[in-house]
């Protein structure tokens, strides 16, 4: 063929794909194709095609009579010449070959994941501290995620709170150790906001908290963990217990709505790898922001998962609906009074911040004029919470 002007691929056609092209199409084939091929004959392995027709069963099928080779002409101000396309490994048709093509496409997955591999050895040994059962105050599992180049992925964190007496500080260890990004402070300020404008509009905001995320030894970024930073601030506070059989994704805004966030399906897929790799248990999944439903494109076997029963995302809109489904416990709206129930969720933070802000008054006058003590203890006896707004 070169005898006769026709250019044929230099590149060796067994070699293994490393595109998956959905569509065998004509102009996939003049265009597309012929760039890949001439990768490939300079050497670069990696742009060999799968080709995956969508519905024509007979081209798929002469292709790969032909071992992928077809001829093309093209037409320039010289005259027209023949080639003879190389790049097309081998064709399948997706309603024929599925289980093919989504091999084919894990494949690929699989080839530039080594650091996610290695991430998920290190839960599962232990070495990295994830639980995925049981039940413990001030403890949330969140999601981070990643992007290396073509490898993006995400894996389950543990984020934890710590509450007790002060004067409304908020500490964000991963600001204060400057491993967290501007964005990621202000879902914290934003969090302290919310949690100051709910419950403390009439006294002092008297506690001193914490959030971290343990065992984070990077930079941390983005205010798409302040949802699971905020449950685990309120677990803290109602010692409430949160169900570490849940991992949790969503930013929220000063009024405890929650906000979409990106990364959704790499975020549900990663805590699901994990509970996959422990054995999966009735009642684990992960809460996402509602506004994310729309993103869903998960991977199959997360999805039968979830049709089955054996895993779930469960869609929040605020904080209430989020901190409820971790705790098992009412939020609790308020009334026209202001008022919510005795034993949800939101009388239990009340009562407690209404608790520490008498005892730091209480201390407050004992420091001025020494004799209040009694009246101190008689005050925290008689502490009622706040109105919830």
């Amino acid at each position: 063929m070169a005898a006769r002007g026709i250019q044929v691929p230099a590149s060796d056609n067994q070699a293994p794909a490393g595109v998956v092209h959905l569509g065998l199409g004509a102009f996939h084939r003049a265009h597309q194709a012929l760039v890949f091929g001439s990768l490939l004959d300079g050497d670069d392995p990696r742009w060999g095609v799968l080709g995956v027709s969508m519905r024509n069963p007979a081209l798929a099928d002469v292709l790969a009579s032909q071992q992928g080779l077809y001829s093309v002409q093209i037409a320039s101000a010289s005259g027209r010449s023949w080639h003879i396309g190389g790049a097309i490994r081998t064709t399948c048709l997706a309603t024929r070959d599925r289980a093919a093509v989504v091999q084919a496409l894990a494949a690929r997955t699989h080839r530039i994941d080594r650091l996610r591999d290695e991430l998920h050895e290190a839960l599962r040994r232990g070495l990295l501290l994830v639980s995925t059962s049981g039940v413990q105050v001030g403890q949330v599992n969140g999601l981070a995620y990643s992007e290396l180049g073509e490898l993006r992925f995400a894996y389950p964190m543990r984020i934890t709170a710590t509450a007790r007496l002060g004067d409304g500080e908020l500490l964000d260890i991963e600001r204060e150790s400057a491993l967290g990004g501007p964005v990621h402070s202000k879902g914290v300020m934003i969090l302290a906001a919310f949690l100051a404008s709910r419950y403390a509009q009439e006294l002092p905001l008297s506690l001193a908290a914490s959030l971290v995320f343990e065992q984070s030894y990077g930079p941390v970024e983005g205010d798409s963990a302040s949802l699971a930073e905020l449950c685990a601030l309120l677990s803290v506070l109602a010692v409430l217990p949160v169900r570490q059989s849940v991992a949790v994704t969503g930013s929220i805004n000063q009024f405890g709505q929650v906000q979409a966030v990106g990364g959704i399906n790499e975020k549900v897929e990663g805590f699901f790898d994990l509970c996959l790799s422990r054995g999966l248990q009735a009642g684990q999944g992960v809460v996402i922001p509602r506004a994310n439903v729309q993103h869903l494109m998960l991977r199959e076997d997360v999805v039968e998962a979830v049709r089955t029963g054996t895993f779930q995302v469960w869609a929040v809109e605020d904080a209430d609906q989020a901190i409820e489904l971790l705790t098992g416990t009412p939020a609790g709206s308020p009334d026209a009074k202001g008022q919510v129930p005795v034993g949800s969720v939101n009388h239990r933070v009340a009562t407690q911040l209404t608790r520490l802000s008498v005892v730091r008054q209480a201390w407050g006058a004992l420091g001025e004029g020494g004799h209040a003590a009694g009246g101190a203890k008689r005050q925290v006896r008689r502490a009622r919470p706040a109105r919830h707004r």
